[in-house]
């Protein structure tokens, strides 16, 4: 969710940059087996079909906005979905912000990486966790 020109993510919040990503997948030979939906992050209802969803840094540029998103996430997601947070440190932070690992309830941090290169974003892996819905 999010992106930018050189963003990974396909959910975008701008049409231009959705059009600036449908048209690198076009040069790629990608366009077959990537979507891009132009839409703000808290309209996608259903995320359950992905096994892993990923979050621009710039995507709640606050505790507030970050949080109330990932409860979102959290109920669209299914049970056992990966979340790839992309984040910062130190000074990199007056870039992008910081995502604190103990702060993203309600999911459970797995993993985080911080680049000690030219590599600006950190990285944190979480689960969704709960029970499958479809478990009775």
């Amino acid at each position: 969710m999010g992106a930018s020109p050189s963003s990974i993510t396909a959910r975008s919040t701008t049409t231009a940059t959705c059009e600036d990503a449908r048209a690198l997948a076009r040069r790629l030979g990608l366009s077959e087996r990537l979507e891009f939906v132009c839409a703000d992050a808290l309209s996608c209802a259903d995320l359950s079909e992905f096994d892993c969803v990923f979050l621009a840094a710039l995507v709640g540029m606050n505790r507030r906005e970050k949080s109330r998103l990932l409860h979102h996430l959290h109920g669209a997601m299914r049970p056992s979905a990966l979340l790839l947070v992309r984040s910062s440190q130190r000074l990199r932070t007056l870039l992008y912000p910081e995502v604190d690992i103990h702060g993203m309830a309600p999911f459970e941090p797995l993993l985080e990486i911080h680049p000690h290169d030219e590599v600006i974003n950190s990285v944190t892996v979480a689960e969704r966790p709960g029970h499958d819905r479809s478990a009775g």
